[in-house]
């Protein structure tokens, strides 16, 4: 069954139609549609979560892809910043979602920086079983010499 649309309600309109910069370095102002501004304002409403959750029936949300089979060589540029120090990024913050819908389940996610065949595994891990569909970004792509052994195959 669809999810039942909600109607769009903007609870009042803003004091400012416009911000810009501390510094006025690039000299523009940003103006914002109703829309950005009910959704700077619904951002209070915003959980943080960890681990694996389910959001309601038809929704389940999940993390913790450890794997590391074919990770793409292209994460290795890049970095995040734990406790003030530069260190590669484990995408441990990567998420992925799972809509159940008429007996079906999709598995969505975003890049895909830790690979989706261990999005896959971590995937088949919880339920037991394959996927029905997949949306995802893939950054898998290399220029050619650029494989490890383990892609050749």
């Amino acid at each position: 069954m669809p999810r039942p649309q909600k109607s769009r309600r903007i609870c009042c309109y803003p004091d400012y139609w416009s911000f810009a910069p501390d510094q006025d370095t690039a000299n523009a102002t940003i103006v914002m549609s109703l829309d950005e501004f009910e959704t700077i304002r619904l951002i209070d409403y915003v959980r943080l979560i960890d681990g694996d959750v389910q959001l309601d029936e038809e929704l389940f949300l999940f993390s913790g892809i450890t794997g590391r089979r074919c990770y793409p060589q292209g994460n290795l540029k890049l970095s995040c910043i734990k406790n003030g120090i530069k260190i590669p990024d484990d995408f441990v913050h990567e998420q992925c979602l799972v809509i159940k819908q008429n007996g079906k389940r999709w598995l969505l996610s975003g890049c895909s920086h830790n690979g989706i065949l261990n999005i896959l595994d971590r995937y088949r891990k919880i339920y037991g079983n394959a996927h029905d569909y997949v949306i995802t970004g893939f950054h898998m792509m290399k220029k050619d010499g650029e494989h490890t052994e383990e892609e050749k195959l």
